[in-house]
């Protein structure tokens, strides 16, 4: 199997890398960037096994777009937003109630309570981590 190469063709140009990695922030599939670059799935997925730097364009856009949204929650939290606070620690670390309709509504708590059970959960998370996996 021969190594990787480096983006050297006109067929991904840098201008095309950054519409990718602009629709994978926005949450594009890669049938919808396929779609709106012009190609089809099977000579992008060719071309990404053969030029690496397409796969990492398309996880670098979606993590800068799960930083913007961590960044927004984090935001709305810190200015005593309940039910953004509770969001964000439900879907991101699987804290509180079952998603549901009731789930993000404000049940008294404070921010420092909120901050508290989530420094517990990071604990409890790093202790788990240092396990070894059998």
């Amino acid at each position: 199997m021969s190594e990787p190469q480096v983006l050297t063709d006109d067929f991904f140009n840098v201008s095309q890398l950054e519409l990718i990695e602009n629709l994978s922030g926005l949450g594009c599939n890669v049938s919808d960037i396929c779609h709106i670059i012009g190609v089809s799935r099977a000579t992008f997925y060719r071309r990404m096994a053969l030029f690496p730097v397409i796969a990492e364009t398309l996880e670098r856009g979606k993590s800068k777009a799960k930083a913007k949204l961590l960044n927004t929650l984090y935001q709305m939290a810190s200015m005593q937003d309940m039910r953004a606070l509770a969001f964000a620690l439900t879907m991101i670390y699987g804290v509180g109630r079952s998603v549901g309709a009731d789930a993000f509504q404000d049940d008294g708590r404070t921010v420092e309570e909120l901050e508290n059970e989530l420094e517990i959960i990071e604990r409890r998370k790093a202790c788990l981590a240092k396990i070894p996996q059998i």
